[in-house]
């Protein structure tokens, strides 16, 4: 049957699109009959939630092992096909947004039976409304590091030429690895066609959550890209506040949050667009500045708790000098549990894939010579392999999707190290707690971005004099351990739970292919 083209069958399923993309999901029934969806190349696993258009599914990639979710839609209008011709358009020009504060979409198609479907990137966590049901208000620099990642998304999707129109809190997802995602671009408008043939909604209407919208965007003028920044601003203040602003609103200073920040959010908030923050991008680097002077802030509040409890600790201090002055760390000849008992031949390379120690957290799983890390917060496999102090570590690493770090856990004579790649926003790169130091606070450090889905060859030689660490044959960090005490990093978890073992740690989905281990000597 040929797809009608008149002007009301086009506007109808334009809306039905809309709605389509940007309702909100309930939770599925408890047991939800996934059995009945089959969709080649894919395996459902759950239903995560439903909507009146269609449910959206857990699934496993079959060729590529990796979680999506799975959207499908089960549009009941008159106006079906041409809802398909425009989901499979919009799922198109939606796949140009590759970021890492962008939900990612991989592809727009139909089922055999003619059933269309959304292939999306699968996040692990909870929507920033639900966050805020549950907390109220969030820290000012929980709120800032989130509206910094919300503008990075907003900045990509601005250079593509297209206005989001609809931030709110249910369209920000964060991951349990700390991820922040804008998602829901059902209601979006592409700049870049005069005819705006693309855009999901028509000239003329008004769309959009009130509560979050511009006024340009109520009173339905021309929007800018300076329309989102407006409803940042909005959402900075309800995670602050606790509510939205509407009418005459309370005042900022009542969070108590540096005066910078105040005024950095009452920018967004004025009615007049040209007096808002000139783009995502500055609005991300201004706040960015706010987020390190509330880091500072911190660490001066915890000076001066310190100084309050110098007076009594002080005979404990000196007692621990006196009894450690002749070295500055303890040399760890072997481990507290047992005898070490060294593994492996020496200068032979021996596989780890199915060499597992039962400290293991997180999800993990093997497919031939392939680790894989699902995308949880500070997941660990450690090896039930004792390398003693001279070997060679090897691993081909690739962060499958998410925008969380990596870490090695390298056992040395002066404790765990922990060789992390791409740590905080700043992409901070090397080894991070040493003699008690937070090392991330140095000028000098090494950084390094790492893009999701290509491949770095990781090499890690460990002697006791010295650690040196090469990504793809080049050396980023060689650390002298002469004198030197290692520590965990805190956000790994407690010390107390990681094993005195060579392990992996990883904050999003993760391969390592071909990991292997030698010993040197």
């Amino acid at each position: 049957m040929p797809i009608r083209r008149d002007r009301k069958s086009a506007e109808k399923a334009k809306k039905l699109l809309a709605w389509a993309l940007t309702e909100r999901l309930e939770e599925p029934p408890e047991k939800e009959a996934s059995e009945e969806i089959s969709l080649p190349g894919y395996t459902i696993k759950e239903a995560l939630g439903r909507g009146g258009m269609g449910t959206v599914y857990r699934a496993i990639h079959d060729r590529l092992n990796h979680t999506v979710a799975l959207k499908i839609f089960t549009p009941k209008d008159a106006d079906r096909d041409l809802f398909i011709e425009r989901l499979k358009r919009e799922g198109k020009l939606m796949a140009q947004m590759k970021h890492p504060n962008v939900l990612s979409i991989y592809g727009a198609s139909v089922m055999e039976d003619g059933t269309p479907y959304l292939v999306l990137e699968y996040i692990k966590g909870e929507d920033l409304s639900k966050k805020l049901e549950n907390e109220f208000t969030l820290y000012p620099r929980a709120a800032v590091r989130i509206a910094i990642e919300i503008c990075e998304g907003l900045s990509a999707v601005h250079k593509l030429g297209i206005i989001h129109r609809d931030i709110k809190p249910a369209n920000v997802l964060l991951g349990k690895n700390g991820s922040v995602k804008v998602t829901d671009f059902g209601i979006s408008k592409d700049l870049n066609t005069a005819d705006n043939a693309t855009s999901l909604t028509m000239t003329g209407t008004t769309v959009g959550t009130a509560d979050y919208m511009s006024p340009e965007q109520t009173h339905n003028k021309e929007l800018t890209p300076r329309s989102d920044l407006y409803s940042v601003g909005i959402l900075l203040y309800e995670m602050l506040m606790g509510v939205t602003p509407r009418g005459k609103f309370q005042s900022l200073s009542k969070a108590k949050i540096p005066k910078k920040l105040e005024l950095l959010i009452m920018r967004c908030l004025q009615q007049d667009p040209l007096k808002r923050p000139a783009s995502a991008a500055t609005l991300a680097k201004q706040l960015r500045k706010v987020y390190h002077l509330l880091h500072q802030r911190k660490h001066h509040n915890y000076n001066t708790l310190a100084l309050c409890a110098i007076g009594g600790i002080s005979a404990v201090m000196l007692v621990a000098f006196f009894s450690t002055r002749d070295n500055q760390t303890q040399v760890i000849d072997t481990p507290p549990d047992k005898k070490w008992e060294l593994d492996g031949k020496l200068n032979q390379w021996t596989p780890l894939t199915q060499n597992t120690h039962s400290a293991q957290t997180g999800e993990w799983w093997t497919d031939s010579n392939t680790i894989y890390a699902q995308e949880l917060a500070s997941s660990k496999r450690f090896f039930h392999f004792s390398p003693g102090y001279h070997y060679t570590f090897t691993t081909e690493f690739s962060r499958i999707y998410g925008n969380g770090n990596v870490g090695f856990f390298l056992p040395t004579p002066r404790g765990l190290a922990v060789f992390e790649i791409d740590h905080t926003d700043a992409h901070l790169t090397g080894f991070h707690e040493v003699n008690n130091q937070d090392l991330t606070q140095q000028k000098n450090i090494t950084k390094f971005i790492l893009e999701t889905g290509e491949n770095y060859q990781i090499q890690l030689t460990v002697s006791p004099e010295k650690i040196i660490a090469k990504i793809n044959n080049q050396t980023v960090s060689q650390l002298e351990i002469e004198n030197k005490g290692f520590r965990v990093p805190s956000h790994w978890g407690e010390a107390s739970e990681i094993p005195f073992k060579l392990g992996l740690g990883s904050n999003s989905q993760s391969s390592f292919r071909n990991t292997q281990i030698k010993r040197d000597k």
